[in-house]
């Protein structure tokens, strides 16, 4: 009859021994880094967002020549077809990371993933090397052309600030 109360007793001090430990330790948010699907007529979408442990959610922001509602940490840059075509070119320029490893981006925190959808290939996931992940944003904020990123830099300017690069006043768009 002991054991019967003893056994809750030690598990509930257990429990209260670790949820202690917890609670002094930072707290960090779920790896949220695919945000909500597009709906299913957005047939060509770019995804960018940040890999690895936080402890705040990070932006997640979506390219696209099709308009869809976003809200929250995602963002959604409304771009022309040939625009978006200019965002393809640069991200394809990159070589990946493939496949992906998860438990690197658990040790290395914040890197960045840029993820293409279309309607012909589902999509296609890209780790940027962390050599190229401030080469790729500032590249990206200035493509020229494109009147999408002057009213939205903000939300690129965040990813870069999540993943430790500074992007520094240079040439302007056209």
């Amino acid at each position: 009859m002991k054991n019967i109360v003893c056994f809750p007793l030690l598990s509930f001090l257990a429990l209260l021994a670790v949820g202690s430990s917890v609670a002094q330790t930072a707290r960090l948010i779920p790896d949220n880094i695919y945000g909500t699907r597009p709906p299913d007529y957005v047939t060509q979408w770019t995804r960018i967002s940040v890999l690895g442990l936080r402890n705040r959610p990070y932006r997640i922001v979506w390219l696209s020549p099709h308009p869809f509602k976003r809200s929250g940490f995602e963002k959604y840059i409304a771009l022309t077809p040939s625009e978006y075509r200019g965002v393809q070119a640069l991200t394809r320029a990159y070589s990946c990371l493939d496949p992906p490893d998860h438990a690197a981006e658990m040790i290395r925190p914040r890197l960045l993933m840029v993820t293409e959808g279309s309607a012909a290939t589902s999509y296609m996931r890209c780790r940027v090397p962390t050599e190229a992940t401030c080469e790729y944003l500032t590249k990206l904020v200035r493509i020229p052309g494109i009147r999408g990123f002057a009213k939205n830099e903000s939300y690129i300017l965040d990813i870069a600030e999540d993943v430790d690069c500074s992007i520094s006043e240079g040439p302007s768009r056209n």
